[in-house]
C-alpha cells in the first residue's frame, strides 16, 4: 500500500511538472510572437552596420570639411564665401561683397 502511495505521489509530481513545462512553453511562444525575436536580431545587425558606417563617415568628415572649405572659400577674404560668385572661365570663388568692394 505504501509503495502505491509513493508511486501516486511521483505521478502527481510528474503531472505537475509537465503542466508547468507546458505553461513555460506557452509563455515562451507568447513572448516570441509579441517581440518577433527574429526581427529584433535583424534590427540589431542593421544597427551594427549603421554604426560602422557612421564611424567611417565621422572619420572622413574633417578631410571632407577641408575640401568643401577650399572649394567655397573666398579668394579675397579667405573665409567661406557668402553669396558665392564664381568667375568664368577660371572658376575662382569670391564673396559677392568682396567683389563689389
Amino acid at each position: 500500500m505504501r509503495m502505491n502511495r509513493q508511486n501516486e505521489d511521483k505521478l502527481t509530481e510528474m503531472d505537475r511538472l509537465y503542466r508547468e513545462n507546458d505553461k513555460y512553453k506557452e509563455d515562451l511562444s507568447s513572448i516570441a510572437l509579441k517581440y518577433d525575436l527574429d526581427s529584433i536580431e535583424k534590427n540589431a545587425k542593421c544597427l551594427e552596420a549603421s554604426l560602422e558606417w557612421s564611424l567611417a563617415i565621422v572619420t572622413i568628415m574633417p578631410e571632407l570639411n577641408k575640401k568643401v572649405e577650399s572649394m567655397f572659400s573666398c579668394g579675397i577674404c579667405n573665409g567661406i564665401a557668402d553669396k558665392i560668385t564664381v568667375l568664368q572661365p577660371c572658376s575662382h570663388t569670391f564673396c559677392a561683397k568682396c567683389l563689389d568692394n
